[in-house]
């Protein structure tokens, strides 16, 4: 038994749902025609969605288990109606369109089956949610009211997933409870997290077939970073679809024309990364400082995973990489060479000589050494494989490193 899904304090489903927002609107998005519209996540909704004068409320109820079937009387559709009430005190109900996504199928012959369709009869659901709502509620009363009925004082009331649902619809004008029911529409057995690579290739119809999957994963990498920025502050709020069509163009043309795309601004750092040890003796020989140290490592990391992905996509590359370390060697062996003529006039010393050596690896090699490819922009794939080839002793700083660094068998990658 897997101790970790099968643990009732398990947050997997939590932390899919929230992550499942990300990768649905830009779903959304990718099927819009207009550059102009836009989505954000958890703004007016889970994804709201504006497109020319349309605006979408999507209310998402992403479940692990897509054989659970919804009815009136589900939570998901109360809470959802509780966000949207919401927005009918502050906005026009005719301006928006409410959409509940689900991966889960309606109940067959439930009240909730005539929103499959945009121009049904929905007086017959408004009434039957009004008695929902009022049943709920009712509920709720008479267990907080009769103490002897009500045995678990210690304890949530009844209903306390979806009251606050039942009572903002309570609360709201017949009216606008019966606009806000005519534009609900409703998703069921919506795409599931697993399948969203699968949702994005699709979408991408006049796109190389031997790109796709590269290109996907770099949509979603690429989307997940700036969702998050959006939520941080670190970017305006909204993701436009002209934004997205840049980069997709963008990347299609680095993938097409050599397969390395840049992918470098899209790489994480973890909060914390432990530096190979024979890195960290290359650094150790020539008294490298703090704030250097992070920079080797930081670079290292970014331009070790940069190179790993295009092996992943496609191991000819390999053969480029070998290439073109053996310019980067090349370069950096005549500074090597240089520095030690210094050394031996007494001009600078080995620690010295190898921290300035050390410092034109991560400040100016990138204006002396070939780019990788034409148009390369990063400068932290120079400063990052010149870490990365010291790991593996191809390059050093020290004078007589090669003598110096203890290499082990399992330390050479």
């Amino acid at each position: 038994m897997n101790q970790f899904t099968n643990s009732g304090h398990s947050a997997i489903g939590s932390a899919l749902g929230y992550y499942y927002q990300g990768l649905y609107a830009l779903v959304q998005l990718m099927d819009k025609t207009d550059d102009d519209a836009h989505v954000s996540v958890e703004s007016w909704d889970d994804v709201y969605l504006e497109d020319t004068d349309v605006r979408e409320l999507h209310q998402l109820k992403h479940s692990i288990d897509a054989n659970k079937n919804i009815t009136i009387k589900n939570k998901q559709i109360w809470q959802a109606m509780f966000v949207w009430a919401d927005y009918c005190l502050k906005e026009n109900v005719n301006d928006g369109v409410f959409i509940l996504a689900t991966v889960c199928k309606i109940k067959t012959g439930d009240f909730l089956e005539v929103l499959l369709q945009d121009d049904s009869d929905r007086k017959l659901l408004h009434q039957e949610l009004v008695n929902e709502a009022k049943t709920v509620l009712k509920k709720r009363s008479d267990a907080k009211l009769d103490q002897k009925t009500w045995k678990y004082k210690s304890k949530t009331l009844p209903y306390e997933d979806r009251y606050k649902g039942c009572k903002a619809f309570l609360e709201m004008k017949r009216d606008d409870q019966l606009s806000l029911i005519n534009n609900i529409k409703i998703k069921p057995s919506s795409f599931q997290i697993q399948d969203a690579d699968e949702m994005v290739i699709a979408r991408l119809p006049h796109t190389a077939n031997e790109i796709k999957s590269s290109l996907s994963k770099r949509i979603i990498q690429w989307w997940d970073k700036e969702i998050v920025d959006s939520l941080t502050g670190k970017r305006k709020r909204v993701i436009t679809k002209s934004e997205l069509n840049t980069f997709i163009t963008s990347k299609i043309v680095e993938l097409f024309d050599d397969g390395l795309s840049d992918d470098m601004q899209q790489i994480p750092m973890p909060s914390s990364i432990d530096m190979h040890p024979v890195m960290k003796q290359q650094l150790d020989l020539v008294q490298a400082r703090e704030h250097v140290r992070r920079r080797c490592l930081e670079r290292e990391w970014v331009a070790r995973l940069q190179r790993d992905k295009w092996i992943d996509d496609n191991p000819a590359n390999v053969s480029k990489l070998e290439n073109w370390d053996d310019e980067l060697i090349s370069d950096w062996e005549f500074r090597f060479d240089e520095n030690r003529a210094l050394i031996d006039e007494g001009a600078t010393t080995e620690v010295a000589g190898g921290a300035e050596l050390l410092k034109w690896s991560l400040t100016q090699a990138h204006n002396d050494v070939p780019p990788i490819r034409d148009n390369w922009n990063s400068p932290k794939l120079v400063h990052g494989s010149y870490q990365f080839l010291s790991k593996s002793k191809k390059v050093g700083w020290h004078t007589n490193f090669r003598e110096l660094v203890q290499i082990d068998e399992d330390e050479s990658s």
